[in-house]
């Protein structure tokens, strides 16, 4: 009876531990958020850092975001690039507009404007309006043939994507 009563108070344990572990990485970022907000950078960067290198994307964006501005750390497109290529890759629409904005500007990237729209178009494919606003003012500056390559590079890259999402699950 004893030995039935630990596994079931571990079990418990377990479970309160999965069901609030979330909880306790959003109140993290939230912390993060004000800090920021207040205008303590480093002490955001402090609480955001660790979060990042362990997979949010939201805390990845937004060091990215603190690099390209420069609050809190020196100012550093390349960095910036790093943390928002991080992001972008899983699916964060704001960090994949930002890349398309640093390729298209050649802000710690070459600027290369096949590659900002492929991410402006992964943006706006995502549901970011504003990458489709931005994809229809860097078209103008592009030439058919840096379209088409683009298009394909498009095409190419989201089979990359399916193909990558397939061999996880399996």
């Amino acid at each position: 009876m004893l030995l039935l009563s630990f596994s079931m108070r571990l079990s418990f344990y377990i479970l309160i531990i999965f069901l609030f572990a979330p909880l306790t990485l959003a109140s993290e970022f939230s912390k993060g958020t004000e800090l920021y907000n207040k205008g303590e950078f480093k002490s955001a960067l402090d609480i955001w850092l660790p979060l990042a290198e362990n997979g949010n994307t939201d805390a990845q964006h937004n060091i990215g975001q603190m690099y390209r501005n420069g609050k809190g750390v020196e100012r550093d497109y390349t960095e910036a690039f790093k943390w928002f290529h991080m992001a972008a890759e899983k699916g964060n629409i704001y960090s994949q507009n930002n890349l398309g904005h640093l390729y298209s500007y050649g802000l710690g990237v070459p600027k290369n404007n096949i590659f900002a729209y492929l991410w402006y178009q992964i943006a706006s494919l995502n549901g970011y309006k504003r990458a489709n606003k931005n994809l229809v003012s860097l078209k103008s500056e592009m030439s058919l043939a840096e379209i088409q390559t683009a298009k394909k590079l498009l095409k190419n890259y989201t089979k990359f994507l399916f193909k990558r999402i397939i061999e996880n699950e399996s």
